[in-house]
């Protein structure tokens, strides 16, 4: 049985058919273009809102619907094209976060790409981590602090320099909160 595109195709001359193809394409591409447009304002919304929660509120309250993990959890297996939609939800935000008024650094970031991840149903996982050198002169503690957020074997935001950081914490949700605690969420 064929699909009602390749129906239509078949109901026209073979050159006829490679021109309405063509056209469905570039259709397909530009949904996929207004698609991200709205993602990219929906995410510079988000990072006002989760730079105002992050200076206004708890880090236990924003992270309140996430599993917490202590150490490091690894990393699902995720589909193709879930694995890509989250590299792509993760470039918007860090696009937007280049435009926005206030600073969006790499917790608001990561918080707001989770949010949009979990939202479309994408699990994943997002670090917290340390290193001695703080750049900031007014820092006691002398530690930097870094996040970043992977999807299966994909860091999708906050990838520079995550290596030279120590994981001291560990959140996730869908699927991949449920495999880090041994339970199933189907059941």
């Amino acid at each position: 049985q064929l699909d009602p595109l390749q129906a239509a195709l078949a109901a026209h001359s073979p050159a006829t058919a490679r021109i309405l193809l063509i056209e469905s394409s570039s259709v397909l591409q530009q949904r996929r273009y207004h698609r991200q447009k709205l993602v990219l304002l929906q995410a510079w919304c988000m990072l006002g809102w989760y730079r105002a929660a992050v200076l206004l509120t708890s880090f236990r309250r924003a992270t309140a619907k996430l599993q917490h993990h202590p150490l490091l959890v690894p990393p699902q297996e995720l589909p193709i094209s879930q694995r890509e939609e989250a590299k792509t939800i993760g470039y918007l935000v860090a696009a937007a976060a280049r435009y926005t008024p206030w600073q969006s650094l790499c917790l608001v970031q990561v918080l707001v790409t989770q949010r949009l991840l979990a939202k479309r149903n994408i699990p994943g996982q997002f670090y917290l981590g340390v290193r001695p050198g703080c750049e900031r002169s007014d820092d006691p503690t002398g530690l930097a602090a870094h996040a970043w957020l992977q999807c299966g074997d994909a860091i999708v935001n906050g990838a520079a320099g995550h290596e030279q950081y120590t994981v001291v914490s560990t959140f996730s949700w869908g699927d991949s909160a449920a495999l880090a605690n041994g339970t199933d969420s189907t059941n």
